[in-house]
C-alpha cells in the first residue's frame, strides 16, 4: 500500500484491470486514512474519490460491471 498518485489515470479494459484498479484505490484510501495531516487526508480522499469515480464510469462504458 502507497499513498495515492495524484493525476493518475486508469485504462480499464478487463475485469482483471478493473479489480486491480480498485484493490489499489482502496490501499490508498486506507494509507490517506492513516495519514497524521488532516488536509493531506482530504487532498487524498477527494483524488481516490475522483480516480474511483473514472474507473467505475470505464467499468461501465465497457460492460465490466
Amino acid at each position: 500500500m502507497d499513498i495515492i498518485k495524484a493525476g493518475r489515470k486508469w485504462e480499464i479494459n478487463t475485469k482483471e484491470d478493473y479489480n486491480k484498479a480498485v484493490e489499489t484505490l482502496e490501499g490508498n484510501k486506507f494509507c490517506a486514512m492513516m495519514s497524521d495531516d488532516f488536509y493531506r487526508y482530504q487532498r487524498e480522499l477527494e483524488e481516490y474519490e475522483n480516480q474511483m469515480a473514472d474507473v467505475i464510469a470505464q467499468a461501465k462504458a465497457k460492460g465490466i460491471i
